[in-house]
């Protein structure tokens, strides 16, 4: 009778823990009693001395966060083009970042017409950009880029940026800056380098090949460029639309955003559908 007292307190007092248990990690109460059911039966398989067993020892844990916490990693809240520390800088409408394998990170900072670069610490400068409505080539402050508005990087930390003038720009680790492809004025042409045209490209990634893949939102298509600077039409064509299919049998309606996974998938935003 005792031995009974002893598991009921036991299983009682289990029960207690699994409860708290069950709160802190948003299980279903299924699974915390399906917890416990598997430690009394070890509890008394145990206590009969069957061999195949070992006790289960139960140690209080920490809960674990139910959600993530949020803090400013860098600018004061206030329009602006202050480089420094986090809460020091200021930005006029950010529109797109991406990180290099340090740690550091890039920015296009639109109305300023500047790339940033953010260190791990948070300290920011300007990266590249005169700071005018202009898009020219040269190292760091001496190239401009006018509204820039998507970046993505290669494996070789090359940057990529797409500017209001319907460029894609090519800027070094070093932060030189040339012209990788598209032409002035806006177009649906394909070709080599400034040869080929867009129309408002708003989202950039690349693959590990180093690819480069445009949504061209205006032209609702998906374009590609090579590392050379070839560009062709992978997705989409002239029409605007919803529709699935292989290649430029497929249609959007202005594409906004793109991403790829490490299968070389690509993910596409347009309205109200990815």
């Amino acid at each position: 009778m005792k031995d009974w007292v002893y598991w009921i307190d036991y299983l009682f007092y289990i029960r207690k823990i699994i409860f708290y248990m069950s709160t802190a990690y948003k299980s279903t109460y299924t699974l915390a009693y399906l917890f416990l059911t598997v430690l009394a039966i070890n509890a008394i398989s145990c206590k009969k001395g069957n061999p195949s067993l070992t006790p289960l020892v139960v140690k209080p844990v920490d809960p674990v966060p139910t959600g993530l916490f949020v803090s400013t990693f860098s600018g004061s809240g206030a329009q602006g083009s202050a480089n420094g520390d986090a809460a020091s800088t200021s930005y006029y409408y950010p529109q797109d970042i991406v990180a290099d394998k340090s740690g550091n990170f890039y920015v296009t900072d639109f109305n300023n017409n500047f790339i940033r670069k953010i260190t791990p610490a948070g300290v920011s400068s300007v990266f590249v950009g005169t700071g005018k409505v202009e898009t020219i080539t040269g190292i760091g402050t001496a190239a401009g880029v006018a509204h820039p508005i998507a970046i993505t990087i290669d494996s070789k930390e090359n940057l990529y940026v797409s500017d209001i003038g319907n460029h894609i720009l090519k800027i070094s680790k070093a932060g030189e800056l040339t012209f990788f492809a598209g032409g002035d004025g806006v177009g649906t042409t394909d070709g080599m380098g400034a040869l080929a045209r867009f129309n408002t490209p708003s989202g950039l990634t690349a693959d590990t090949n180093d690819n480069i893949y445009v949504a061209d939102e205006n032209n609702s298509r998906i374009r590609k460029i090579t590392p050379t600077g070839l560009v062709t039409t992978l997705a989409g064509n002239a029409t605007q639309g919803k529709t699935d299919g292989l290649g430029t049998a497929a249609s959007f309606k202005l594409p906004r955003h793109i991403a790829i996974d490490n299968k070389g998938s690509l993910y596409v935003s347009k309205q109200a559908m990815i």
